[in-house]
């Protein structure tokens, strides 16, 4: 479970339950999004990705002003959540436990797109299309888990074969 509070009154707004494990990260991703050039290129590829969401789901499940999160867990799920409203907006079943994510912009010929790189107990770092949850990436890069990703460059290389 994952609580989110308000920082200035320091009440609990609201529980996110979804996960069956302990939670092992949460990335915010909006508002923070909207500042942090390390995470997107612009404030339109957040309202471009709100509207792919919105259109998947048939109605409208998240908008621009709303708060939204990544979770990883040892149920070996990432889960995309609403938090303003506590939607799951997406969930993704990794088949290792998740000890790490990450949120950046993608170089995987999706220009503008945003990737979500995740890291497990077993040492695999994989990417993944936020949008639709399919795995872009997968590679077994260490003996041990990956517990942070600090991704400081492009994703892959322009022949998709270097991470």
């Amino acid at each position: 479970m994952v609580k989110v509070w308000d920082v200035n009154t320091c009440e609990e707004i609201r529980t996110l339950l979804g996960h069956s494990g302990t939670v092992t990260a949460v990335k915010i991703i909006y508002p923070l999004i909207k500042t942090d050039a390390d995470h997107a290129n612009n404030k339109a590829e957040l309202q471009n990705f709100i509207g792919r969401l919105n259109k998947d789901a048939g109605s409208e499940v998240a908008r621009g002003e709303d708060g939204l999160c990544l979770t990883a867990s040892t149920d070996c799920c990432i889960k995309l959540w609403n938090y303003s409203s506590g939607l799951i907006l997406r969930s993704v079943y990794t088949f290792s436990s998740v000890t790490s994510i990450h949120l950046m912009a993608s170089s995987l010929g999706r220009e503008g797109r945003l990737a979500v790189i995740s890291g497990n107990e077993s040492g695999k770092l994989q990417i993944w299309d936020p949008n639709d949850g399919q795995e872009l990436l997968s590679k077994k890069c260490h003996d041990d888990s990956i517990d942070h990703i600090w991704p400081q460059m492009k994703l892959l290389s322009p022949d998709r074969k270097t991470v």
